[in-house]
């Protein structure tokens, strides 16, 4: 029952990222066998780590990382933070070179949750916008506007500012 648990997880986890570098169908270099062990060993490492974590959540940031580690221009964000080749903000930074292993990994989940918070939000794109200023996340003026003429542009920049959020945590715990 746990292993089928853990697979409709996988599945679930599957269809919140349609985007290709978010999906398990971007694996091509690893057999699917290989690719689910994987994503297993790590979703029970964070789980170990963090035990509050659900085994829906911990598949899902373990996908999200392998997924995330196979993508080029990840692979190439990766290379350049760990060469400190782009400045992150110091506070952050020092966060993370201070955090600990359960730090990092409750970042991963809260990340991970406002990647499918974003999911839920944006099925309604002008009514995102209209809610994301509202609670003061986007601010009035032309970028605002911009959001309001094209939503898909507001979606892009949140889920890319987790995204790199999300690597930053991942190379601070080595997980990346």
């Amino acid at each position: 029952m746990k292993y089928a648990s853990i697979l409709l997880s996988l599945l679930l986890v599957v269809g919140l990222f349609p985007d290709r570098s978010w999906s398990l169908s971007g694996s091509e270099e690893i057999s699917n066998e290989e690719s689910t062990l994987m994503m297993m060993a790590d979703a029970n490492k964070f789980r170990e780590i963090v035990p509050k974590i659900s085994v829906d959540d911990a598949l899902g940031m373990a996908t999200l990382l392998q997924n995330l580690g196979e993508d080029t221009q990840t692979k190439l964000l990766v290379e350049r933070l760990k060469k400190a080749e782009l400045e992150q903000d110091p506070t952050f930074q020092n966060f993370l070179e201070g955090a600990t292993k359960s730090e990092i990994v409750q970042g991963l989940a809260q990340i991970f949750d406002e990647l499918k918070a974003i999911e839920i939000l944006f099925r309604d794109p002008k009514s995102a916008v209209e809610h994301l200023y509202e609670d003061g996340m986007v601010q009035a003026g032309q970028r605002l506007e911009k959001y309001r003429e094209d939503p898909s542009l507001l979606e892009q920049d949140l889920r890319n500012g987790l995204q790199f959020s999300f690597v930053s945590y991942a190379i601070a715990g080595d997980f990346l």
